[in-house]
């Protein structure tokens, strides 16, 4: 019997190992890519980068914000072109990439924000979900979604 046991749990660890191996290969260490991604995709938006934008996000790109309200690629563009928004910073921090295969990321993290919208002054951090695709070795933002902090 104690055979038997030790058996089952030579199997299931050797099985995890094996996945943990497929998994770790699936997932490329492309993790300083992502997040290079991540920071210029922020810097974009801060400093009013239309164009990079425009190249980063996917056509059928939508974001959902704080208040539960989404917008498409076209409507992310419209709002940066306006100027409405006049950023102080923008702080990055506590960044995590998880790999779904060689081509798909979600990135996880939180963004401190000081900026200007509209005439009123914004303050604040927010937890975000990023969900990245990558197509002919460059990645892009398929979709996003932003938390207020403790939310």
């Amino acid at each position: 019997m104690l055979d038997r046991i030790r058996f089952s749990v030579i199997a299931c660890v050797a099985t995890v190992a094996f996945a943990t191996i497929a998994f770790a290969a699936a997932a490329p260490d492309g993790t300083a890519d992502v997040l290079k991604f991540e920071h210029d995709w922020a810097q974009a938006y801060a400093k009013g980068d239309v164009a990079f934008l425009d190249r980063a996000m996917l056509p059928d790109f939508t974001l959902t914000d704080t208040r539960g309200t989404v917008t498409n690629k076209q409507e992310e563009l419209a709002e940066v072109r306006d100027g409405a928004a006049n950023y102080a910073w923008l702080k990055q921090r506590d960044l995590k990439v998880r790999f779904y295969g060689p081509d798909m990321a979600v990135v996880i993290g939180r963004t401190a924000i000081k900026l200007e919208y509209k005439g009123k002054v914004i303050d604040t951090e927010v937890a975000f979900t990023d969900t990245l695709v990558r197509k002919n070795g460059l990645w892009y933002a398929a979709a996003g979604h932003t938390s207020r902090q403790g939310a």
